[in-house]
């Protein structure tokens, strides 16, 4: 499958349970071959294995929770153990329709006789009860309508669902704006795009982002395609907590983020704690007004700190400020797994920019970074401690590609392939009385005369004085190459793409677990818990169960 919205591929999760010495616990993603199954739906193994559940051949088996489960491919609703187009199609459960084309507000809002109007969908939903469906014709054109999601109530069990119905080849149902708030609760919005009509925005007006979610919990937002946003895509802000943001495509967003979860203004309240964004493509963003990609700026001015922030499996690519920045007051950021090339695009900022006003901590982990024009990483928090470990960093072999650290207090820099700059800057530096904690099994690449200059000097010269990485080498990754940018951030996805990137299997660093890829291709998820982190054993909210079926963690 291709597109925003689809699953990712095999995965090895790691979780490290009691610190970076414990013992490894090691299990699959759960993403299951289920080709040949028997079409029965279950085999002998019982009911609490995926066995020879085939998903209706548009989903995998996955075991969540102890039970087997469908992650459907982007379009498809998961009921039961099958992936249907229309979750209500067997009659089950309270569904309305809503057809621009063809409805009438005075019908009763079913599949023959649909509503007309996003208005007449918004009222009906803040009485509509737990397990309920909106479904929205595809193809369908709302115009400048925004859908309002407000005060609407569903459960863990029985989410409120704002979905599509209809031929998949026929499109997304088109709305210019929405936004969730009020209270809200265990609600969620996919498979629609998300294009703002010209009269949202009109000359000196403040425009509105494509979709903001506002005072509401438990939201999930997944496989939308959000563009041409006149000011930010998808804004997670005052009052939101436990959101996730899954498999969608956001591109071409005019000014300021692509997502961002972001405090509102000073009276309003604090961005609440838990929030994913995962497995979403996003790019390119061209104009002189955009920012960032991913940026999480919380806890800024009299707002209070936020927690637990993990954005993982993203494909980030063209982006004019940076790929993923966060800042101000956030603790517990995990940024794992994601693949960025070629942002920023103006030398003013990194590929990744972990900021902290008030310290806090960020796990910089297994992601892949290539022909970033400025900097690859740029870590400054003031009294934090933020790990970098197996990353592959790339420079753009044409322009600066410095990768740096300032102002840290305390850094674990393990595992990481890092390449060098052309113009003979060092590959790493820091600023004064700013030396990692613990750095090892680092594999820097030379640049054109052979050497590496690490931390002000030789790596020879940096270890005799630090004492640290001993077992680092100096030396080139048979096989390693750095494919000419790309604009598509879905080619980041592609494995003939992402084949550059692996090395040689006879490799040293193979069996050392070195880089954001590993020698076989596959990505290596890990997560590894905070000690001061109460919730979860350390790892934070495990997430929805959209989340849960690709990125499992433990659920006390």
């Amino acid at each position: 499958m291709t597109g925003a919205g689809r699953p990712p591929g095999l995965v090895v999760l790691v979780i490290v349970l009691g610190g970076c010495d414990a013992a490894e616990h090691r299990q699959d993603a759960a993403q299951l071959d289920v080709a040949g199954l028997d079409a029965a739906g279950l085999d002998a193994a019982g009911p609490l294995s995926c066995g020879a559940l085939r998903c209706s051949e548009h989903g995998r088996c996955v075991v969540l929770d102890g039970a087997p489960s469908c992650a459907c491919e982007p379009g498809r609703y998961a009921v039961g153990l099958t992936c249907v187009l229309d979750p209500c199609e067997s009659g089950d459960g309270p569904c309305r329709y809503v057809d621009p084309g063809t409805g009438d507000d005075g019908s009763p809002g079913t599949r023959e006789r649909p509503w007309r109007t996003l208005s007449r969908a918004s009222l009906a939903l803040q009485t509509s009860p737990p397990g309920s469906f909106v479904l929205l014709r595809r193809g369908g054109d709302f115009g400048d309508e925004a859908l309002v999601i407000r005060s609407v109530r569903g459960t863990d069990a029985q989410p409120i669902t704002v979905g599509a119905y209809g031929l998949p080849e026929d499109g997304r149902p088109v709305i210019s704006i929405a936004g969730i708030d009020g209270g809200s609760a265990f609600v969620t919005l996919r498979d629609v795009e998300l294009r703002p009509h010209a009269s949202s925005c009109a000359p000196g007006v403040d425009c509105h982002p494509c979709l903001t979610v506002n005072s509401s919990s438990d939201v999930v937002i997944e496989d939308l395609y959000v563009h041409d946003c006149f000011s930010n895509g998808i804004v997670i802000g005052a009052g939101a907590e436990r959101t996730a943001v899954v498999g969608s495509r956001i591109a071409n967003v005019h000014a300021n983020d692509g997502i961002t979860i972001h405090d509102g203004e000073a009276d309003e309240p604090d961005v609440g704690d838990h929030h994913w964004i995962a497995d979403n493509v996003i790019g390119p963003m061209l104009d002189d007004a955009a920012e960032q990609g991913i940026d999480v700026a919380v806890g800024g001015g009299a707002h209070g700190v936020a927690h637990d922030v993990k954005i993982v499996g993203n494909s980030i690519s063209s982006i004019q400020a940076g790929c993923v920045m966060t800042a101000y007051q956030i603790e517990h950021t995990w940024i794992v797994a994601n693949v960025m090339g070629n942002c920023p695009l103006a030398p003013t900022n990194a590929a990744i920019h972990v900021g902290n006003e008030g310290g806090g901590s960020a796990d910089v982990r297994g992601n892949l970074l290539f022909r970033n024009r400025f900097a690859n990483l740029v870590a400054s928090h003031a009294g934090a401690t933020v790990r970098v470990v197996r990353n592959t960093f790339l420079p753009d072999p044409n322009e600066r590609g410095t990768w740096r650290f300032t102002s840290m207090a305390a850094t674990e820099l393990m595992g990481n392939v890092i390449g060098a700059s052309p113009d003979q800057q060092h590959v790493l530096t820091l600023a004064s009385g700013t030396e990692p904690y613990r750095a090892d099994d680092n594999w820097y690449l030379p640049r054109v005369d052979g050497s590496c200059a690490v931390f002000g000097g030789t790596l020879a010269e940096w270890q005799v004085r630090s004492g640290l990485d001993g077992r680092s080498r100096c030396e080139a990754v048979p096989g390693l190459d750095v494919p000419l940018p790309t604009l598509d951030p879905e080619a980041l996805r592609d494995p003939s793409f992402l084949g550059a990137f692996v090395p040689d299997p006879g490799w040293a660093g193979c069996d050392r677990g070195i880089g954001g890829i590993g020698c076989d291709g596959a990505p290596v998820v890990e997560w590894i818990p905070f000690d001061d982190l109460s919730d979860n054993a350390g790892l934070g909210w495990p997430g929805p169960r959209t989340i849960r079926q690709r990125y499992p963690l433990p659920r006390e």
